[in-house]
């Protein structure tokens, strides 16, 4: 995106005698869709903006601020907001901000896509951060408004450290009306391949995960295996990109030794050359198919026409593929400035 730096007089009245930064960014969108079902029906627009001001004082600190502006063309007032005064080895963040756990811990491989909850966050976050040696650790609490006091909720604590070859990490949360969840993780390259290891605990309970992938020229190909309360789940993903040419195909299965359930997924691209890109999968097991294509207008703008169809009726966020396009067929164009 591009950056609109405000100087001189404004950031004067801003900041007083301070050199202060204000930036300011957006993206638009206006379109039409042909399927009633969707979140978009006929004509739609968006427009959404962020504005951030940041502000170096004269002993090393920086203190910031971001304002976040969502959906502007429907009247919509959600807003976002985040505060945060920093160094080189320490933060402290407030506001609309990530809890200590999605800041620090990255869980990867299948329980990145299990959305797991970590307890209540509150209205806001509370976040703190510190670095020292190969140690990276941050502590976070939700701020509930119960009527009227802000109080504390939510505790989270998640670290990261590198041990030789070895970076390892780990997290704790309490979970609001139940156990407590600790989390252990460790990744580590061997021969070329990325490993990694997680290892979930709370009160009776406990998962794991292991996994890896391995580069081999254009093509890079990834497996995982892990088990959750019982049930085993696995999977493998290839992913193959050359020159304009790039390919993913995917297969994941869950099995409780009851019932087993199974999805895999095929999309692809090709970059014309001309500002012109070309996208195809089949997703949801063929259930769900898409094709599309994206043209670069220059100066941030981009023109895109699609038409998926979500055979299984199970997408109702118009989500159809890793593009996450609009059920039925869609002229789009968007601008980012």
């Amino acid at each position: 995106m591009k950056r609109i730096l405000l100087t001189s007089t404004a950031i004067a009245a801003f900041a007083g005698a301070a050199a202060a930064e204000v930036t300011l960014s957006g993206e638009a969108k206006l379109g039409y869709n042909d399927d009633v079902t969707g979140d978009n029906y006929g004509f739609y627009g968006d427009l959404s903006a962020d504005l951030n001001f940041s502000q170096e004082l004269d002993n090393g600190i920086t203190v910031s601020a971001s304002i976040g502006l969502e959906d502007l063309s429907d009247g919509a007032d959600a807003t976002e907001y985040e505060l945060a005064i920093t160094s080189d080895t320490a933060g402290l963040y407030y506001g609309d901000t990530d809890g200590a756990i999605d800041a620090k811990y990255s869980l990867g491989g299948a329980f990145d896509e299990s959305d797991v909850e970590f307890g209540s966050e509150g209205d806001h976050v509370l976040r703190g951060e510190v670095q020292a040696g190969q140690f990276d650790v941050a502590i976070s609490y939700g701020i509930e408004d119960n009527a009227g006091k802000m109080d504390l909720t939510g505790l989270q604590v998640a670290a990261n450290a590198t041990f030789g070859s070895i970076d390892a990490r780990l997290g704790y949360a309490e979970i609001d009306g139940a156990d407590d969840l600790v989390m252990l993780g460790a990744t580590t390259t061997v021969g070329g391949a990325e490993l990694y290891f997680d290892y979930l605990t709370a009160g009776d309970e406990d998962g794991y995960q292991i996994g890896g992938s391995y580069p081999a020229g254009p093509v890079t190909v990834g497996a995982y295996y892990g088990q959750v309360a019982d049930v085993d789940f696995y999977g493998f993903d290839v992913d193959y990109s050359q020159d304009a040419i790039t390919v993913s195909a995917s297969y994941d299965a869950a099995d409780d030794g009851t019932t087993s359930v199974d999805n895999w997924a095929i999309e692809g691209s090709y970059d014309l050359g001309n500002g012109l890109t070309i996208m195809a999968g089949l997703v949801d097991s063929g259930e769900d198919t898409y094709v599309a294509g994206e043209y670069d207008l220059g100066g941030g703008a981009t023109l895109l026409v699609s038409y998926a169809d979500d055979g299984d009726n199970d997408d109702t966020s118009d989500e159809i593929g890793d593009p996450e396009y609009q059920e039925g067929a869609t002229v789009e164009v968007s601008f980012e400035f």
